[in-house]
Formats: C-alpha cells, structure tokens, sequence
C-alpha cells in the first residue's frame, strides 16, 4: 500500500474511533498534497457531515462530485449536506443521481426519500414508495427502516409508523433518530415519561445533536399545557365555590390538596428530565414565545389558585366571580379556535 493508501486508511480508522478532528486533520493534509485525491475529498466531506458542519460539507462535496462526476457517494454527501443547508432542489438532483448510479445501493433510495420529505408540500407517498425500495434493497438497513417510518407517520398510519421506528432501534439499537422518533410519537400520545426517557438515552448517545434539545423543548411545551390546563381547571372549580360563604372549608381544601398533587406531579415530571432542561431559566429564556407565554399564564393561574384557596370569604367571592368569567372566556375563545382550524384543515388543499 503506497503512502496516501496507508494515511486514507489511517483517516478511516480515525472516524471509526469517533476522532473526527484528527481524521479532518488527516485528509485534509492529503488533499493539500493532492487536491485531486478523490477519496480524501469524499473523507473529508463525511467528516464535516458527521460534525455537522454542513456548509462546508456541501462545498466539499461538490469538489467531490466535479472530481468525479460517476462516483455515487459524491452525489450522495452532496445530497445529505444540500438538505441541510436547505438546498433542496440541489439535494434531490443529486440522491436522484446517487440512485441511478447505484440502483442496488439502499441508502442512495434512502436518501431521495429524505429530501422529498424535507421539501415544501412533501410528496409522502412518493417518498414512501422510494423508502420501500430502500428496505427492498437491503431490510437490515436501520435507516431505510426509520425513514419508511417516517413516511408512514405524515401519512397518518401511526401504528405502522411506531413498528418501523421499533424495528429500526432493534436493528440498531444506537440508532438516534429511531429514537427520537420513537419518543416524539410517545409524546404526541400524552405518554410523556416514555417520550423523555427515550429522549434521554439518545441525548447521551449524541450529546452534540441541537435537536434532542428541540425535541426535549416540545415535551417540556406539553408539560407546561399540563400544568396550563390543570391550573384552570382547579380555579374555575374554586371561583364557584369561592361565591358561597358556605363552601369556605371546601375551598381551602380543594385548594390545597391540588397544589400539594401539582407540587408533587411537579418534582416527578423533573426527576425524569435531564438536568437543566426544564428549569425556569430554560423555559423562560430558552423557549419560544408561545412557551413563554405559557409559563406567565401558568403563573398568573398559580396565583390565582393561591388567592382562591386562602382569601377571606368576601375577597374571595368578587374574585371568583370575576374568575368564573374570565376562564369562562378563555375556555369558549379555545373551544371557536379548536373548531375553526378544524375547518380549516378540512378544507386545506395540501392535505387533499
């Protein structure tokens, strides 16, 4: 084996081994000795997918596919990156040509599936057809497995979804995006300790992975409607107690006892997150506007709660009156929201 041999093979044991920095180092020394070297371009633009520097790996992977335009991998690093950076058209251009290149090749039909998924009115059912393929192709492949679970949940078959996905994270138990995958239908589901579990195990196996915390947001976004719904859920039930004198007792026991089972509910729900992602810090600051808006409500019915369960019975009569009223409100403004994008989704052509 000549030099290049043994330091391109070095380089591919260095990315075996995860040290994708000394493997980086390593091609791009050969390319500096040889710029048209194709299989450390192709190293090289793997390497910066793999660390998720996807600009530079679309640049170096077209430096891949003009050093050799019938290499189906070039086409193929070029496609993968091309998503990422939302370069879609580009992307599918070239997993299309990935794919007549290498029509046997799983992950060539794999990855046309993926763009089509990621691309504005995604055509699922053609993406679906190519994900078959994939498996067809090779049904051991972890990852033709999960994008065909992913074209079976846009299309509404959940319960084929969630096999697919089980089946990938058996094939591969390392398997993140199975995993994440997994943990988001668990979460759609209202199975919340499930989802964050899941979550966990794959934010330990992919530390560097931005979505695990996305996804780990949108669980903590469920939390909080939780807690949104419940908080005014106990205030409507007090605000009509709170109009009687008589009902005083049952107030401030009613009152309590929820707020002792939210506290509780409360420190449960955090001992399953990791830690640091769903402290108030994270909600307020990390989150979205929506979420953001969330937790003021969820503390603006906290307090209401507490006002409700310990305000003398005069104070306590006004304010459940003026309560009654303004959930009241709340509740029937969500109930027109709720019915309308109902009707509107049933009338919304891209879902024709």
């Amino acid at each position: 084996m000549d030099d290049d041999g043994q330091d391109l093979a070095r380089a591919e044991a260095l990315v075996e081994l995860g040290r994708l920095e000394e493997a980086e180092q390593r091609y791009r020394s050969l390319l500096a000795h040889d710029p048209g070297l194709v299989d450390a371009m192709l190293g090289l633009s793997q390497v910066l997918i793999l660390q998720r520097r996807f600009t530079e790996a679309e640049h170096a992977a077209a430096q891949s596919v003009m050093l050799a335009p019938s290499a189906a991998m070039a086409h193929f690093l070029h496609s993968a990156a091309s998503t990422e950076t939302g370069h879609l058209d580009g992307a599918l251009r070239s997993a299309r040509t990935c794919a007549e290149l290498a029509p046997h090749w799983a992950p060539a039909r794999t990855q046309v599936a993926c763009v089509l998924l990621a691309m504005p009115g995604a055509d699922a059912e053609q993406a679906l057809a190519d994900a078959d393929r994939g498996v067809e192709l090779d049904p051991h492949d972890a990852d033709a497995v999960n994008v065909r679970g992913v074209c079976l949940d846009r299309l509404g078959r959940r319960a084929d979804a969630d096999d697919a996905f089980r089946r990938a994270l058996a094939l591969d138990p390392t398997h993140v995006e199975a995993q994440r995958n997994i943990a988001m239908g668990a979460l759609v589901r209202g199975r919340l300790a499930e989802g964050v579990g899941v979550l966990r195990t794959a934010a330990a196996l992919d530390p560097q992975d931005g979505r695990m915390q996305e996804a780990l947001d949108a669980a903590a976004g469920s939390v909080v409607n939780r807690w949104l719904l419940y908080l005014m859920s106990v205030a409507l039930v007090l605000g009509v107690l709170g109009r009687s004198e008589s009902t005083h007792g049952w107030r401030v026991g009613i009152g309590l006892g929820s707020l002792v089972l939210l506290g509780l509910r409360t420190q449960r729900v955090r001992r399953q997150y990791p830690r640091g992602s769903l402290g108030l810090h994270r909600l307020v600051r990390g989150a979205d506007t929506s979420m953001r808006t969330d937790v003021v409500m969820v503390a603006v019915l906290l307090a209401l709660v507490l006002c409700l369960t310990f305000a003398p019975p005069d104070l306590a009569a006004s304010v459940g009156l003026a309560a009654v009223q303004m959930l009241t409100a709340i509740a029937g403004l969500g109930l027109l929201g709720l019915v309308v994008g109902l009707f509107i989704r049933a009338f919304d052509p891209e879902r024709q």
